[in-house]
């Protein structure tokens, strides 16, 4: 990840890329976001995760099609051994039904682009947030956002602090400008890990698209859970198989939070983007 250091150029303010994101969107809020220079650092921050994002997908192997039957036909990349194994034995045979496409072949069907399942994020707001781990926070958010919608994957996210929002879902370029310019995204107060997870694990019961979601906790806080929540979050995940992974900004993780979790990083430089590609491997 070291060639990522440098930076990328980000995303572009230009006149037509306002234009896009002003579709759906009134004027107001839209003029807020705007003038905002926590917007801009996000969308810079979000130009270079996008080029990890892009070296991850370059570089994962891809899948190959499942066999459902076998047909005749003359597509040697498909042919199956025993009818390769006759053209050492009878080269002769082979040539007369590779041209006549009367050779035994793998029919496959092709994997629909589809994800690992729903994701719910939770973004700490608390006061010692502020700065680039709640920019770099949001810019991964974005980035999860763009590979959710492309794998027909869910995506919802709440705010927390001492206390958490609701889930919020995003489903349209609407939601994720929203999401930029929600009133919330103002840093302060404390951190309580308790109602973030009980927010998350609500959703997740209550909202079938996000059956077996995974929950991500993006955070720089030490906060002890309850014994009552630590218990639910247990019995949850043991019941609907949901994943709880967390990132953690320069601090280490309390125990009893810890210990509930199925991944774990700890950043030690919340200036580099670099642990947001383990994040992007984990989910995407």
């Amino acid at each position: 990840a070291a060639i990522f250091n440098s930076g990328g150029r980000g995303f572009s303010l230009s006149e037509a890329s306002e234009k896009v994101l002003e579709l759906g969107l009134d004027e107001q809020l839209m003029s807020t976001i705007r003038s905002q220079e926590s917007f801009r650092k996000v969308m810079r921050a979000l130009g270079r995760i996008r080029l990890m994002a892009q070296t991850i997908k370059s570089n994962k192997p891809k899948p190959a099609s499942v066999p459902t039957s076998v047909k005749m036909s003359n597509e040697i990349s498909q042919v199956i051994p025993q009818e390769l194994a006759m053209s050492q034995v009878s080269p002769d045979l082979f040539a007369q039904r590779f041209l006549a496409s009367e050779l035994l072949s793998y029919e496959r069907k092709r994997k629909q682009n589809e994800g690992k399942g729903p994701i719910v994020v939770a973004l700490d707001v608390s006061g010692s947030m502020n700065g680039n781990k709640v920019t770099n926070s949001q810019a991964l958010f974005m980035e999860l956002v763009r590979t959710a919608v492309q794998q027909k994957r869910k995506v919802g996210y709440c705010w927390f602090a001492s206390i958490a929002s609701t889930v919020e879902y995003v489903e349209t370029p609407k939601d994720l400008l929203q999401f930029l310019g929600h009133r919330s995204v103002n840093v302060g107060g404390g951190t309580d890990f308790n109602y973030p997870l009980m927010q998350m694990m609500k959703t997740i019961e209550e909202e079938p698209q996000f059956r077996n979601a995974d929950m991500l906790i993006l955070t720089d806080g030490v906060s002890r859970v309850s014994q009552v929540v630590i218990d639910e979050v247990k019995e949850f995940k043991q019941r609907t198989g949901s994943r709880l992974i967390g990132a953690l900004f320069e601090a280490k993780w309390e125990r009893s939070m810890g210990e509930l979790l199925d991944a774990t990083l700890v950043v030690d430089n919340a200036q580099s983007l670099d642990w947001t590609e383990d994040v992007l491997r984990y989910l995407v």
